[in-house]
């Protein structure tokens, strides 16, 4: 399974745990705002969430750019990468 999918097929679970049950449509284009009906502490949820099962740490900065599913699933591939980079010496 590619790591981009791994990683939306976890932030789907967390959006639909967060959710309680709602069931929303979830695709990578999903804004989290307007269609699944997020507000911050839902969005701050979320990232703690990728941050403890994925072992990386997502500047506060980024925070509020992250408004569809599909830029916390890039946010989250490039500092899994940096992660991996750092840990190997690179």
């Amino acid at each position: 399974m590619s790591n981009t999918l791994t990683i939306y097929n976890f932030i789907k679970t967390a959006i639909k745990e967060i959710t309680e049950g709602e069931n929303p449509v979830i695709t990578m284009q999903s804004n989290l705002v307007y269609d699944l009906k997020f507000d911050s502490l839902d969005t701050i949820k979320l990232i703690v969430l990728v941050e403890d099962h994925f072992k990386i740490k997502v500047n506060d900065h980024f925070i509020e750019h992250l408004d569809t599913v599909e830029a916390i699933v890039k946010l989250t591939e490039s500092l899994i990468e940096k992660t991996q980079q750092n840990e190997n010496g690179n």
